[in-house]
């Protein structure tokens, strides 16, 4: 068990430790802003639930974003749905299965989600991208992170909340198309990290009145969570 709590606690100020170097490259970089973050606090104070936090995917530097803009906090800690061709590189980093949940993006594995339907359960929070991929032209909804949340809440009994993270480009070209790695080093582009009002999916639901197949359905609810995301 004290091995176990000191681990813990050594994978955690690591996160942290990282966080903190990521937020000044960033804020060098892209003279990035944080809104909203007390939000996520008030509500794990109140709660002490886990929640999901989604953004939309436009470059790599999201993945960096977005546990800058939750703060190196243990209420905020998350583990991250990443693509499997990843593992080759992420293996390396220390605690990596603390942070890290490998998916194959085409035909994600039963075993991947039931790990983390666990993961929230035991109060893990969970940070995910559903377009899935920051290519415009092989975006897709990715349904999955209904079907996690349903089994989640039906086995915790509390609803989950979705945290939308809006990435807001205030200055300059950022993501794909348009972005260039040039303008980001010459500090050309200005990034606001933006939080919102936490969404929950009854109320996605409840908001499509049209009689849709399930698989519309969902579809839609996550264009919807996008859309929200959007007005941030």
């Amino acid at each position: 068990m004290g091995s176990l709590k000191t681990r813990d606690y050594l994978s955690f100020l690591f996160y942290k430790t990282v966080v903190w170097i990521a937020y000044h490259i960033c804020f060098f970089f892209f003279r990035i802003k944080i809104f909203g973050r007390e939000k996520v606090l008030e509500w794990k104070k109140k709660n002490n639930t886990s929640f999901i936090a989604v953004a939309r995917h436009r470059s790599l530097w999201d993945a960096v974003f977005m546990p800058i803009a939750f703060g190196g906090f243990k209420e905020t800690m998350m583990n991250y749905i990443t693509k499997e061709e990843l593992s080759c590189f992420f293996r390396f980093v220390p605690f990596f299965q603390t942070y890290f949940t490998f998916v194959n993006r085409k035909k994600p594995q039963k075993s991947v989600i039931e790990k983390v339907i666990n993961l929230l359960e035991k109060g893990i929070n969970i940070g995910i991208f559903p377009e899935g991929t920051t290519i415009p032209e092989f975006k897709s909804m990715k349904r999955g992170v209904l079907l996690i949340i349903k089994k989640a809440e039906q086995r915790i009994n509390k609803p989950i909340p979705i945290f939308p993270l809006n990435i807001k480009i205030i200055q300059g070209q950022y993501g794909k198309p348009k972005g260039k790695w040039i303008d980001y080093v010459l500090r050309k582009v200005k990034i606001e990290l933006r939080i919102g009002e936490p969404i929950f999916i009854e109320q996605l639901g409840e908001s499509i009145k049209q009689n849709l197949s399930r698989k519309n359905k969902e579809e839609k609810m996550i264009r919807l969570m996008l859309e929200q995301v959007d007005q941030i």
